[in-house]
């Protein structure tokens, strides 16, 4: 280990001599998102919104305004269509401002053309008018022009048209583009790849996550034989727009000396907040890289077997997830982990020695003291983390000790449980340290299923629902999916993972 951890010290301190004088860039990679580049900069979404107010307005904008409609094009809520909309269509002080035909078309040439309107164009607008056209409809026509999408772009933003199109690439997309050459393939971009790259950017026709791919997994890319380790330290310049730390390419490269293809990497790491973040401060659209769907096929063949009602996870072909370090992925008899994940983990308070990530184990903690406190109660956590041979064992030892018939109903197969993520608790009262079907009749119990989603947590086999979830009615087993998912299933009544996602599959 200490080989290890010393190859990747010298490799990031070789890389980040790379970063500091590279005479190629003409930018740097970012230790903190505080300095990164900005689009709300002189000629940005600042220059945007203040270009609107005072040519649809004829005003300077409110402070409260302004700060609405950039943070709207900052998240990517809005696109400058959709702004556009909001001036010319939605406000009233444009319509009194420019009551009659003539001036209306006549500022929608200054505001979305950008310039005077030409005599035959507005001759042609001012009939179709007077023919009954809607002015929205009018709007939306002009919306759609290349004069909209290159004056969009010279800001760094979406434009919104359905159809029409940029032909110059934005200054966000060209700085966006330039890193991928210069950190990921090593050299200065050539013009023509560079404008074609970023063009493809301003109007939504590739996405940052396939540009990833494509320059990480491209034929020019492949030819330079790089090491694993070399691969992830320029993989997170490009995708999160900094230097690797160590610990993220120690796991990375093991990752991918056991077997992770760089293309499911490439996946995950488009999918994190920080991606998102790098997306939005360089206004291009994020996207997604799929992997080809892959199976775990059944150990015993011959199609699915019934017990009462629930399946034999063996008899089943699962689909092989592959966002399963995601706190809220779906895992049952039809979703599978790869059996060789392991994931972060540490000890856990009010327990015998269990181990949650850690994430999860915050969350229980917080739970357990807001319980204690509110009810007197203390919880405790029966178990947690459970490796994929425990998990196979336990399967079996259920067969043995239960029969077939209950193994199927109560108990789950290895790459089919909750628990190997770290993120699943059988819970139950330190005066009462097993599960329990009773629990949730407890005082501690009807809390957690009260206040539960507050930290995080959902009761994951309820009563009633065996038939979707596939597993029948555990008081215990509770699943750790972040707050935001957990609160969002408690107010929109959602009793199960599978019904939030949609895939009950009928089990």
């Amino acid at each position: 280990m200490n080989r290890r951890i010393t190859k990747a010290a010298a490799l990031l301190l070789s890389c980040t001599i790379l970063f500091s004088f590279s005479n190629t860039a003409h930018f740097c990679i970012r230790a903190d998102e505080d300095t990164a580049y900005s689009s709300t900069e002189e000629g940005g979404l600042d220059g945007f919104v203040e270009r609107l107010y005072q040519l649809a307005l004829d005003r300077e904008p409110d402070p409260d305004g302004k700060a609405f409609w950039i943070s709207k094009l900052s998240c990517g809520e809005y696109t400058g269509a959709d702004c556009v909309r909001g001036f010319l269509i939605v406000a009233p002080e444009f319509s009194l401002r420019f009551a009659g035909d003539e001036a209306f078309v006549e500022a929608l040439y200054e505001v979305i053309l950008d310039r005077p309107s030409d005599e035959g164009g507005k001759a042609f607008w001012l009939q179709c008018i007077s023919q009954g056209r809607a002015k929205e409809d009018i709007v939306n026509d002009f919306l759609d022009t290349r004069e909209w999408c290159n004056l969009c772009a010279s800001y760094g933003i979406r434009s919104g048209a359905s159809t029409g199109k940029a032909t110059v690439p934005s200054e966000n997309a060209i700085s966006y583009v330039r890193r991928f050459y210069v950190y990921g393939l090593s050299h200065d971009p050539d013009p023509d790849g560079l404008n074609y790259w970023a063009l493809g950017l301003t109007n939504e026709t590739v996405t940052a996550a396939e540009l990833v791919r494509d320059f990480m997994l491209g034929d020019e890319a492949g030819a330079q034989n790089l090491t694993n380790e070399e691969f992830v330290v320029r993989l997170y310049a490009v995708v999160f727009d900094r230097q690797c730390d160590t610990d993220g390419l120690i796991y990375w490269a093991d990752k991918l000396s056991r077997g992770t293809s760089k293309l499911e990497m490439i996946s995950l790491l488009t999918k994190t907040d920080e991606f998102s973040s790098v997306c939005s401060r360089y206004q291009v659209p994020k996207g997604k890289v799929d992997l080809p769907v892959t199976y775990v096929e059944p150990v015993i063949p011959g199609g699915e077997r019934w017990y009462e009602g629930y399946v034999d996870p063996r008899t089943v072909r699962a689909v092989l997830i592959t966002n399963y370090m995601d706190i809220d992925a779906l895992v049952n008899k039809y979703y599978s982990v790869p059996l060789d994940y392991v994931p972060p983990l540490v000890s856990v308070k009010y327990s015998a020695g269990q181990l949650l990530r850690p994430e999860a184990a915050a969350a229980w903690e917080s739970m357990h003291d807001a319980c204690l406190a509110q009810t007197g109660q203390s919880l405790y956590l029966v178990s947690g983390y459970r490796s994929q041979a425990t998990q196979r064992s336990s399967f079996y030892n259920a067969i043995s000790r239960r029969g077939l018939a209950r193994a199927c109903r109560l108990y789950a197969w290895e790459g089919r449980s909750e628990h190997p993520l770290g993120l699943a608790l059988d819970i139950g009262t330190a005066s009462h340290p097993s599960i329990s079907a009773g629990f949730t009749d407890t005082v501690a119990g009807r809390w957690v299923l009260e206040h539960g989603y507050e930290y995080g947590f959902i009761w994951r086999y309820p009563e009633g629902y065996g038939n979707i979830t596939g597993i029948g009615t555990e008081a215990w087993h509770f699943r750790y999916v972040g707050v935001e998912v957990a609160t969002y299933m408690h107010d929109h009544g959602i009793m199960t993972l599978e019904e939030y996602y949609g895939k009950g599959h009928g089990i």
